[in-house]
């Protein structure tokens, strides 16, 4: 069990039982979500030893269902019986720090007297969806303002990853230090909704669905604010999406050059970031990088940008890196231009490992 404080929730098993309870009890009843629980954890439930997963399980069960006012009487006395002897304290004996087990038996104390209390009333979680912010062909024009504070940095590509992920050596063997990147601040940039994704809101309930936009970057930064009709000759810029199987021994999965990536609506909320302008209907410009993005074999993966900035770092470095090695980046207007090839995911770890 991975444990990183003393408290009820403050190790993996119970956080997970935390955020499944979330999901599991705003779709389902009690009666019913406690059967899902119990057939999601059945393997701890089952076990013939008690040990700190165990309890863990019980006793983030116990109080989140009493904070949320649906505490049945099983739960409730599985957690109680536990918590006399105080179960689940073996993993901070053993650890020899007696201030850490005087603290977690407080944090059980504290449930036991909790338990013993009455229930608030039932208090339901709520379902929050992602939907679209957008509509396929929307333009949206927007311009990163001045700095002004250390997170705008974002819009300033001044380091490089390491590009140990290109079969060429030109590329894979290039130094970039004292060499300055694309600076955005002030300048105007556009994104096109090319559609929306859907993805399963949770794994515990069906058919319920995240929906987020779908977007592609425009080749276009300049001081000048752009018109629709210069959008349209503009390409669309790529990214490297690199997938990682392992992130504590950094083993990679897969990687590919993409141009799609996906926002939520929350990415568009007026910040001191960007100042976005109306977006603009213009489907006949989904159905122009369809065309173009088709006559190309690259992935059609989606890249998720947990933000915009980190969109835009993604696809201008890329960028930035060509035209500094004096290559080009395929925005997808010339067939005879290719991005350069990639290493497979192996000889990616390889790499990384030399280096």
């Amino acid at each position: 069990m991975g444990a990183w404080g003393t408290g009820i929730y403050s190790n993996d098993l119970a956080e997970d039982v935390k955020e499944a309870c979330k999901d599991i009890f705003a779709y389902y009843e009690v009666e019913q979500g406690n059967q899902k629980i119990f057939e999601i954890y059945k393997e701890v439930i089952a076990q013939e030893w008690v040990d700190d997963n165990y309890a863990s399980f019980w006793y983030a069960l116990a109080d989140w269902q009493w904070k949320h006012g649906m505490l049945s009487e099983e739960v409730k006395n599985k957690a109680l019986e536990l918590s006399e002897v105080y179960a689940g304290i073996n993993d901070w004996i053993e650890s020899g720090n007696k201030r850490d087990v005087i603290k977690r038996k407080r944090a059980i104390d504290a449930l036991r007297n909790q338990l013993h209390r009455i229930q608030p009333p039932l208090k339901k979680p709520v379902i929050q969806l992602i939907t679209p912010k957008h509509k396929p062909g929307d333009i949206i024009i927007f311009r990163a303002t001045e700095f002004v504070d250390e997170w705008d940095s974002a819009w300033h590509i001044k380091d490089f990853r390491p590009p140990l992920m290109f079969e060429s050596e030109l590329v894979s063997e290039s130094k970039y230090e004292n060499i300055s990147g694309y600076d955005a601040h002030g300048k105007y940039m556009a994104i096109l909704c090319v559609g929306s994704r859907v993805e399963s809101y949770s794994e515990y309930i069906p058919d319920v669905v995240n929906e987020y936009s779908e977007y592609v970057w425009y080749d276009y930064l300049s001081p000048q604010k752009p018109s629709v009709e210069q959008l349209r000759c503009c390409g669309f810029l790529p990214a490297i999406k690199w997938v990682l199987k392992d992130y504590r021994k950094g083993i990679t999965d897969y990687i590919s050059w993409v141009y799609r990536f996906l926002l939520t609506a929350e990415m568009f909320k007026q910040s001191s970031y960007c100042c976005f302008e109306k977006p603009i209907n213009s489907v006949t410009e989904v159905e122009r990088f369809n065309q173009l993005f088709a006559s190309k074999t690259y992935s059609k993966d989606y890249y998720d940008g947990e933000l915009l900035t980190t969109t835009f770092y993604m696809a201008f470095e890329e960028k930035n890196r060509m035209e500094l090695l004096n290559l080009q980046v395929d925005d997808l207007l010339d067939r005879r231009i290719d991005n350069p090839r990639l290493l497979c995911a192996a000889q990616i770890d390889n790499a990384y490992n030399k280096h």
